[in-house]
Order: structure tokens, then sequence, then C-alpha cells
């Protein structure tokens, strides 16, 4: 039986894969969003898809809506799942074969009572642990002209990830619409639609299932949508560790034209088609008390604040990164 998850919450995502592949339910594959859920549906052939009704851009509703071409002859079964106290999920089940029926029913039973007895939840469980993304680091993207070499850099970045035996799950969101480039003129040529405009900068999204960054060629899948366009694309990766922080490094290179966009020129100044982006981002995991496996020493924590501003705190009841510890206080 081959089962679609969607849901744009990652803890939600994994719990609910675990949970079901302990109930023998073996092929279970997830998606962290509307838009990716609607092109699996049309390429593949699920069983039974859960959805999420409530994701930001395009919602569930909107993916029954557009799957329905895709899957005329398909039902939707009528049950609403509502697990909002332990996994926030609340979800439609959307029944692919209607005689799997039995099936979904048993599915509902398994997330419900485990849900309802504490066998499945949003936190974590002891062997996985949730990394979640620091706003240091930075976007840099390189290129040439006919006269020198530029560079630009972008800061904001969004997403997390969980590791689960050295495996990562989740989602990353690198956002150019603060870029700032040293070319002539770059702000105001930028703002010209013809290059970009503030609704078309550059977005890359990279989605982690099951990754093992030691596993060679270390190289993840994404997607980079510029000027509208969205293509697919592959991204050379390095993860390096400092207990608590993962710093993810990676490279790619674009051709602006297959993107629709006229290379940048200003005067007898002229872009080349070709861009190498190359990005770093922090996460880190928290601990409410001091985990015995994972010390750091007063060297490594030195080295994160002066190399990459990034604070570790280690208090009585808490071990991670000052940053996060802010952010769970403001919520």
């Amino acid at each position: 039986m081959r089962i679609l998850v969607v849901d744009d919450e990652v803890v939600a995502l994994t719990s609910v894969r675990r949970l079901l592949k302990r109930r023998g339910f073996s092929n279970v594959k997830i998606c962290d969003n509307g838009r990716d859920a609607i092109s699996r549906i049309k390429n593949k052939d699920f069983d039974i898809v859960l959805l999420d009704l409530l994701m930001p851009e395009v919602d569930g509703f909107q993916v029954l809506k557009s799957a329905k071409p895709f899957k005329p002859k398909r039902n939707l079964l009528n049950n609403i799942v509502s697990l909002q106290s332990k996994i926030n999920f609340g979800s439609l089940i959307y029944l692919m074969h209607q005689h799997y029926k039995i099936f979904v029913i048993g599915i509902l039973i398994i997330i419900a009572v485990s849900c309802n007895y504490g066998f499945a939840s949003s936190q974590p469980e002891e062997d996985v642990e949730i990394y979640r993304i620091l706003q240091k680091g930075y976007i840099s993207i390189k290129g040439q002209t006919n006269f020198f070499d530029f560079t630009g850099k972008a800061i904001q970045h969004e997403g997390q990830l969980i590791e689960e035996n050295g495996r990562y799950t989740g989602a990353v969101i690198l956002r150019f619409n603060d870029l700032d480039m040293n070319l002539p003129y770059a702000k105001k040529v930028l703002n010209d639609p013809e290059y970009m405009d503030a609704n078309h900068y550059p977005i890359i999204k990279i989605v982690l299932d099951n990754f093992h960054p030691k596993e060679a060629p270390a190289q993840v899948k994404g997607a980079l949508t510029l000027h509208g366009i969205t293509h697919p694309i592959t991204i050379e990766t390095q993860f390096n560790y400092i207990s608590p922080v993962v710093a993810v490094e990676g490279k790619l290179k674009i051709s602006q034209s297959s993107f629709n966009v006229k290379p940048y020129s200003w005067r007898v100044v002229k872009v080349g088609d070709a861009l190498e982006i190359i990005f770093r981002i922090f996460f880190c995991k928290e601990h409410k008390v001091m985990p015995k496996y994972d010390l750091i020493s007063q060297a490594e924590i030195k080295r994160l604040f002066e190399e990459y501003n990034i604070k570790i705190l280690i208090e009585k009841n808490y071990f991670g990164c000052e940053e996060l510890k802010k952010k769970n206080k403001t919520k």
C-alpha cells in the first residue's frame, strides 16, 4: 500500500511516518507543502493520502481541488482527523482506491489511539533530535561581468531538520529578497521587471527525506524559483558538527537565461549568464537537561561565537543556543 503524508510541520510528518511504519506500513512517503503534494499525486499512484488542511500558500482544500482531475474516479472519505492535542495534524483522508476504505479506518484508529495514550506526539522520541534554524550564516552569489567579478549576499532563511540515527528529514528555504550586490546601480536595475522585482527574487527550497550526509556523493535535491519559473536543482553539500550546532554548506551553479531573466547590464557593464550560489546556514538543537553524550569544550564555544556569532548557553535546565532560547520566550 502506497501512502503519502502531507503536512507543513516536520515533526508531525516524521511522527506519523514512524508510527505507520511500526504498524507495518512500509511504503510511506512524506511531503511538507501542498504544491509538491499536487505534483506527487499527479505523477504517482498513491493508495491513500493523509492531507493536512491548514498549510501556507497551497492548503489541503486546494490540493484536493487540483488533484481531482488527475484521479477523477477516486473518492474522498468524509472523515476529519483532529489530533491537535498531540499532533498538530487536522487532516482529511483522501481515499485513492475505494477498496482500501477498511485500511483507512484502521489508520485513523491507530493514529487516534496512539495520540490519546501518548504513543505518538509532536515531541521527539529519545533517539530523534530536532534542529531549528538560526539566522546566522549567509547566502552568497558570485558572477562575472565583461570587466570584473562581483558578489552579492542575502541572509534570510527558514526551516528545521529532524535527525534520527544520523539521517535528516526536513525542509530549508533560502530567500533572496534582501539581496545586496556590489554592482553599480544594482538596486535600481534589479527592481526592473525585465530583471527581477520584489515578487521575483530567487527562492531555493531544499527538502531532505531520510538523508545521510556521510553517504557519498553528499548531494541533495532542491528547487530554485526565479522570475516565476521553478527548476529542480542538485546541490553539493557538506555537514559540519560542533554540538549542539550543525553547519550546512552548499553550492550550485545556475544559468539566468533558463529562468527567462535578462542578464543585468549598466552602460558598458554586462553580467554573464552563469551565477554561482554558495550558502552556509546553521541549525541548533536544544536540551532541557544537559546530555551526558553531547559535551562541548570551551574552545569550541569560543570558536562558534567569534567566527559565527553563535552563543552557546550551558545552564542548569538548558543546553543550546541563545538565539533559540530568546525566541522561545517571545512565543
